[in-house]
């Protein structure tokens, strides 16, 4: 799918916090600046904001390449490793599309469907939409694929963030 735009410009983007390096072709990197932090484990991260779904839904793409320290030993993907992309990427998502700070927010449910097994030594994509957004609260779903053309569905998930208001 081709990229749309980069990520938008302003205060949802200005966090001292992660590394925005635009990597061309509508990808951004997407990592946390200090290493001691847990997404290091499935980082490198990129991000890209997608074509609208058909019915004009917002989409974002959070991809990781999976490596050696993400199998388990059946020679695929951990399903935590899977889980914690699944997870991290509601939130690069949702500050693709310019809606949420990624650290003034929290995940308050997540489900998911182990459908077929990742593969190590591919990217592994997360492809989130939001579904609807609230005040306080934002509704997504998504699938976690692999494969040139997605053609190799690993996950689906739904989750639903909280926004946390910084005058806390």
């Amino acid at each position: 799918m081709t990229s749309v735009s980069s990520y938008p410009q302003g205060a949802a983007f200005s966090s001292d916090y992660f590394d925005h390096q635009d990597l061309g072709d509508g990808w951004i990197a997407w990592n946390l600046r200090d290493e001691t932090r847990f997404n290091n484990f499935i980082q490198p991260l990129m991000v890209r904001v997608e074509e609208p779904t058909p019915d004009g839904r917002p989409r974002a793409r959070v991809r990781m390449q999976t490596q050696h320290k993400h199998s388990n030993l059946g020679d695929n993907v951990h399903g935590a490793v899977i889980l914690a992309l699944m997870d991290v990427a509601l939130f690069g998502s949702m500050r693709a599309l310019g809606s949420i700070d990624g650290a003034q927010s929290v995940t308050l449910d997540l489900s998911s469907q182990f459908v077929g097994a990742g593969r190590v030594g591919e990217h592994m994509d997360a492809m989130v939409e939001m579904v609807r957004e609230t005040g306080r609260l934002i509704f997504l779903r998504g699938l976690v694929v692999q494969g040139a053309a997605d053609d190799h569905i690993v996950a689906s998930f739904n989750g639903t963030v909280r926004k946390i208001n910084e005058k806390r």
